[in-house]
């Protein structure tokens, strides 16, 4: 059997370089005339359940 040496003149490994800094994401702002003013979006909780349980609880509670 053969032994296992340790290298005596081990090469330290190459530090990796700095990572970039992360930049803050951002939503491009949409596309819109110049006389155009921005709408907000409707709230989706308006719109009656599509789901069943939605439906069965819209049915057992008083509106």
């Amino acid at each position: 059997m053969t032994a296992i040496l340790p290298n005596p003149d081990p090469t330290p490994m190459p530090t990796p370089p700095p990572l970039p800094e992360p930049k803050p994401m951002r939503e491009p702002e949409p596309q819109r005339l110049p006389d155009e003013d921005p709408v907000p979006n409707p709230d989706e909780n308006d719109a009656p359940p599509k789901h069943a349980i939605g439906i069965v609880l819209s049915m057992t509670v008083p509106i």
